[in-house]
């Protein structure tokens, strides 16, 4: 198989990391060959060990982070399957090169990619309007890809004692870059009752800084796929509810992903203040940023798998991006009881 200069891989290349990261997600496949078409390249792939095909179409965007690329599509194709990828370079604006453009940025800020001026879009989590954060949309739209800049974003640009990240991911798939990183001071939330167990904690901290008049540092809860957590436990809407009302005076702020709610449901940032709302569109990787003040269109900021290996590596050296480099020490990681 050969590639087209334009191709962002090689195609053997392509097809090595394919089979490599499905059977790292204990979804072996074997690849019988590629055919170049009109701006991608299809994969003819057989399952292997028991592997379903809904298996692999649930990982098209872990495919899709591994090989560098904007998305992928799986498709049936007879009685195999069809991967197909793009033959060029994402069109979404890196989240490296977007930090390293900006420079030193006022502490606390979420970078969540650039406008159509090219000018970066950011969040600051501390004022009023904005101190927690929904990304909604459909599936595929791009929804788990922008957490995952926005807490790695945080993670660059802020040191570990000033702000603190906690992770619910029931599907268990895309948050996991949290536990690579000293910000994150739990293991990844993956069930319903860790989960539950961790919001009580939240709540229960969240009192004890209240009583004491304690701010610092910042924790966000993440929650990726927040009804499939409401749905979970007929507790868990109660409880995200009430840290979404409480977080001002506690120091707590959410970043959420979801699906759009439903008409006549109700979803923690319906009733309470203080949300910006990244909603996504037709198009994969294009939101809007609505807050109180305005309506803001943008295309998501973008890790491919290097640059997410390249950001964890910095982190957990102790880098900080700015404009004078690496220049602080991150603690030790300690779990809080």
């Amino acid at each position: 198989m050969r590639g087209s200069p334009e191709s962002p891989l090689d195609m053997n290349e392509a097809a090595d990391r394919l089979e490599q990261t499905l059977s790292g997600m204990s979804l072996p496949i074997r690849i019988q060959g590629g055919q170049v078409r009109e701006g991608s390249v299809r994969y003819m792939v057989t399952p292997m060990n028991g592997t379903r095909a809904e298996q692999i179409q649930d990982a098209e965007g872990s495919i899709a982070l591994a090989l560098g690329v904007q998305q992928v599509h799986v498709a049936r194709e007879g009685d195999d399957l069809a991967i197909d990828v793009p033959a060029h370079a994402s069109g979404w604006p890196r989240l490296l090169s977007l930090l390293e453009a900006i420079g030193d940025m006022p502490p606390f800020t979420l970078v969540a990619g650039s406008d159509d001026r090219g000018m970066p879009v950011m969040i600051p989590p501390r004022e009023p309007d904005t101190w927690h954060v929904a990304i909604l949309g459909e599936a595929g739209i791009g929804k788990s890809e922008l957490m995952r800049s926005l807490v790695v974003s945080l993670a660059l640009t802020n040191r570990q004692s000033t702000v603190q990240l906690f992770g619910i991911d029931l599907s268990g798939r895309e948050l996991t870059v949290l536990e690579a990183i000293p910000h994150g001071l739990t293991d990844l939330a993956t069930e319903p009752r860790f989960a539950n167990e961790l919001m009580v904690w939240l709540m229960e901290e969240g009192s004890r800084r209240e009583q004491f008049g304690i701010l610092r540092p910042d924790l966000v809860l993440a929650v990726d796929g927040a009804t499939r957590l409401i749905e979970s436990d007929q507790f868990a809407g109660g409880r995200l509810r009430q840290l979404a009302l409480q977080g001002r005076r506690w120091g707590i702020h959410l970043l959420l992903a979801d699906y759009p709610a439903s008409k006549g449901s109700s979803r923690p940032w319906d009733k309470s203040p203080g949300w910006a709302i990244a909603k996504g569109g037709e198009e994969r990787g294009r939101f809007t940023l609505t807050t109180r003040m305005r309506a803001l269109p943008f295309s998501a900021a973008w890790l491919s798998a290097s640059d997410l290996n390249l950001a964890v590596q910095q982190v957990r050296a102790g880098g900080r991006l700015g404009r004078s480099g690496l220049f602080y020490s991150v603690s030790r990681r300690e779990l809080r009881g």
